[in-house]
This record gives C-alpha cells, structure tokens and sequence, in this order.
C-alpha cells in the first residue's frame, strides 16, 4: 500500500468490463499506451504531504528490522474500489518537472468512494500529523489506465 505514495495496488481495484471498453477506446482513439494492469492503482495521497516521505522511510526500515509500523492505519477500512458509476475521461496538463505534455485516460470513481476515501485519508493524515497541501486536499480519486508512454509516473496527476 505503501511505495513512495499512498495507494490500492491494482489487486484490490475491480475494473467493470464497460469501463474497460471504454477506456480501450479512449486509448486507442489517442494513440496512448495502456499502463500495465500491476501498475493499475488509485492514489489515495503523494509523498508531497508533509511528514509522508520521512514516515515511509521508518517504515521501510521498521518492517525490515520486524519492528512494529510506526505509521498508525485508521480504524475506517478502505471501500472495495471499483468503476461502477465511474467517468472515463481524457485529461491534459503539462508535467512542471520537465515541461513535457501529458495525456491520460483516466477512470474517476463515484461520489460514494470519492467521500470514503477522502475521509480515511483525512483519518490518517489526523493520526500521524501529516499535512496536506491544497493540491492533495482537493485530491480527485481515480485510476489512471493509459498515457503518452505506458508509464505510471507520467500519468497526469
């Protein structure tokens, strides 16, 4: 769950088969590259919240030494995700580490786990005293399923 980012890894994301056509389609239409379903997650904060990065850092090393995590989960369990109800859509920014255009076919999942999941990360960020910047307060829930190069880190954000 935890790499750098907070995320569900594709092994708990259910994917309907409309959405996938459609999705497949997007990516075809555009000429993008679908990522690799292990790439396949929903990002639930970045390592831009402060205090994440050096937390995943203890952990890394806690979970090594057969430690206890030092980075304290919510009670709330994370929603089953899953595109029921989604919005398949294209989106563009341009990238502002290397000012290269991105494209993505992204899914946008419904309100029900758009609030569910801002609520357990908001719990998280509470019980560690992470702080999250604007951006990841406004964060909008979603799969990212193709871009220009079929890498994950050059997916919009």
């Amino acid at each position: 769950m935890f790499t750098g980012i907070i995320k569900i890894g594709h092994q708990d994301v259910t994917i309907q088969d409309n959405t996938q056509a459609e999705c497949n389609a997007l990516t075809e239409q555009n000429g993008l590259t679908r990522l690799p379903v292990e790439k396949l997650h929903c990002t639930l904060g970045h390592q831009s919240i402060s205090g994440l990065k050096e937390a995943l850092k203890l952990q890394k090393k806690a979970l090594k030494k057969g430690e206890k995590d030092p980075i304290i989960l919510p009670a709330t369990q994370l929603p089953s995700i899953d595109t029921i109800n989604s919005t398949v859509s294209i989106v563009t920014d341009v990238n502002p580490k290397s000012n290269q255009s991105r494209k993505t076919v992204r899914i946008t999942l419904r309100q029900e786990l758009q609030d569910a999941l801002a609520s357990w990360v908001t719990e998280l960020c509470d019980l560690n005293n992470f702080v999250r910047d604007e951006v990841e307060m406004q964060r909008i829930f979603h799969i990212s399923y193709s871009n220009l190069t079929g890498l994950p880190g050059d997916s919009v954000r």
